[in-house]
């Protein structure tokens, strides 16, 4: 239900680059392109083998309600992006068959199939072709530099930096991450991870307000959320702390900077 409740602009500017392509390929491969920006943990692959397109999911630790979401998004992005349904083939996840997959079936039109070796949609390939509806190519390509350029300045996949990055994001509803809690979950000692952060010269504190801030320039920019649920998500005690924190970050306060987006 939640990917009913996501409309074009919940992904802000990679959603309008969607929105903006050519063909509803040229929609995913840009989604595949530019994933990163709004997840760490996910790849996209979209391979066409016959008549048949398929969009695979891979995610090293995936769960039932954010797979099924995923590609409820994708289905339903693809009827508004072409103003028609698509023909779907099959869906397949991972998990389990819920009990009840009524609002599955209502949603996809098509065989759901549970249990499987990979989560993705299989599609009629023709519709790679299709002509979305609202391009703008100018738009698209516009829009284009400015999710490179976000790109740029993510630490590199892989890297070490980035893993510190994730285990942080991950960790944040919970409270402040400290230098142990981050080891822990990296699987080393409190030393060990200041050491290598050391080496690249930057520190645990340094990362975690990063990823604070940048979560919550995010997550106000959406205007879904109160200032209070953005603060607790960010694991701040209360929201007087989250707006002496947002202040220091921005210079402004996070409804101020609210209402400016």
């Amino acid at each position: 239900h939640l990917a009913e409740h996501s409309p074009i602009g919940t992904f802000e500017a990679l959603d309008y680059a969607l929105w903006a392509s050519s063909t509803f390929g040229d929609a995913l491969d840009r989604l595949v392109r530019f994933l990163r920006i709004i997840g760490d943990d996910l790849t996209l692959h979209v391979t066409r083998a016959g008549k048949w397109a398929r969009v695979h999911r891979v995610v090293v630790h995936d769960q039932r309600h954010r797979a099924e979401c995923f590609l409820a998004i994708l289905v339903l992005r693809g009827r508004e992006l072409l103003g028609r349904p698509l023909r779907l083939r099959e869906v397949r996840f991972t998990h389990r068959r819920p009990a009840d997959i009524r609002a599955h079936r209502r949603l996809f039109h098509c065989p759901i199939r549970f249990g499987s070796s990979v989560t993705e949609l299989v599609f009629d390939v023709n519709q790679l072709d299709a002509p979305v509806r609202s391009a703008r190519p100018g738009l698209a390509a516009v829009l284009d530099r400015h999710l490179r350029d976000l790109l740029s300045r993510l630490p590199q996949r892989g890297s070490f930096v980035h893993r510190v990055h994730q285990s942080i994001a991950r960790t944040l509803h919970a409270g402040r991450p400290s230098l142990k809690t981050t080891a822990r979950a990296l699987h080393m000692s409190s030393r060990t991870l200041q050491r290598h952060l050391q080496d690249v010269g930057v520190t645990h504190r340094q990362i975690v307000e990063d990823v604070r801030r940048d979560l919550a320039e995010r997550l106000l920019a959406t205007r879904r959320m109160s200032i209070t649920e953005v603060a607790f998500l960010l694991g701040f005690e209360d929201v007087s702390g989250f707006r002496r924190a947002y202040r220091q970050w921005t210079g402004m306060n996070p409804s101020r900077a609210r209402a400016k987006i």
